[in-house]
């Protein structure tokens, strides 16, 4: 159970810090399209779909603005979500752009395996490679894949919420067996992990639902009130020595009770 709140944790702080790259390196600019419309125009209102049974056209234009040749192997179509790459697709492709010269080309690209990759809205890019398949230039999109559920995206954000439902059954069967810590600071940050699991599955499974994209702008505002909010609950929850203290008052009173005559007046015990 530990280490299902440090991957839960981890899995937070790569969603907050992670942003998709797009940038040109040597003086080499990219310009790409999908199906023709520009990758720069993918956003999270007005993705870019793709379909894995229909056939998909990749054009890309290359501007060498360096002072060299650049020769351009390879074109690579990924998303990743938090630096973790969750479909990758390489078309080989051969051809020489001079320097101050601007080269385009298109070509088709094979969606087959992208339905058991990754459905729904993923941060994506188009990358052209040079001989050792390191990237010359980036382009970054956002895209909407036709997959399945029962790709490796949608298995990773039920998996997400799967382990989010078994800390929440942990923390239940803690209050049933005054289990918790008796200390409301460390009570109160061990139900955090718990409210990390419930932001990253509502991101996670909003995203594979193609609500909304799983960037900053919904990971940050999840990851605070889902997290303050079990912090909150978790400091406030009873302590286990306060309800120890309860049953143990209800057992002597209990046993007042039973005694011959019954408990004795508060009157008569002042005397």
């Amino acid at each position: 159970m530990r280490s299902a709140r440090l991957c839960l944790v981890v899995t937070a702080l790569g969603l907050v810090l992670w942003a998709p790259s797009a940038h040109a390196s040597n003086g080499v600019e990219l310009y790409a399209s999908i199906n023709g419309r520009p990758v720069s125009s993918g956003t999270n209102g007005n993705p870019i779909d793709l379909h894995p049974r229909q056939p998909t056209t990749l054009d890309v234009r290359v501007d060498n603005q360096g002072s060299g040749p650049i020769v351009v192997h390879g074109v690579r179509l990924e998303g990743r979500v938090m630096g973790v790459t969750f479909y990758e697709l390489d078309t080989e492709v051969d051809f020489e752009v001079p320097a101050g010269e601007i080269q385009a080309r298109d070509f088709q690209v094979d969606l087959g395996d992208l339905s058991g990759q990754a459905v729904g809205l993923i941060p994506s890019s188009v990358t052209i490679l040079d001989g050792g398949h390191r990237p010359i230039a980036t382009e970054g999109t956002l895209v909407d894949v036709e997959g399945s559920w029962h790709s490796i995206y949608a298995e990773f954000a039920l998996a997400v919420a799967l382990v989010t439902v078994l800390l929440f059954i942990g923390l239940l069967v803690g209050v049933a067996r005054h289990r918790l810590k008796p200390n409301r600071l460390w009570r109160a940050f061990s139900f955090m992990p718990f409210g990390i699991g419930l932001a990253l599955t509502i991101v996670f499974l909003l995203s594979a639902a193609a609500v909304t994209q799983p960037g900053v702008a919904l990971a940050t505002p999840a990851l605070l009130f889902c997290g303050a909010g079990s912090w909150a609950f978790g400091f406030l929850s009873p302590s286990p020595d306060d309800e120890v203290d309860i049953e143990r008052d209800l057992l002597e009173r209990r046993d007042l009770d039973d005694e011959p005559g019954g408990p004795v007046p508060a009157k008569h015990a002042l005397r």
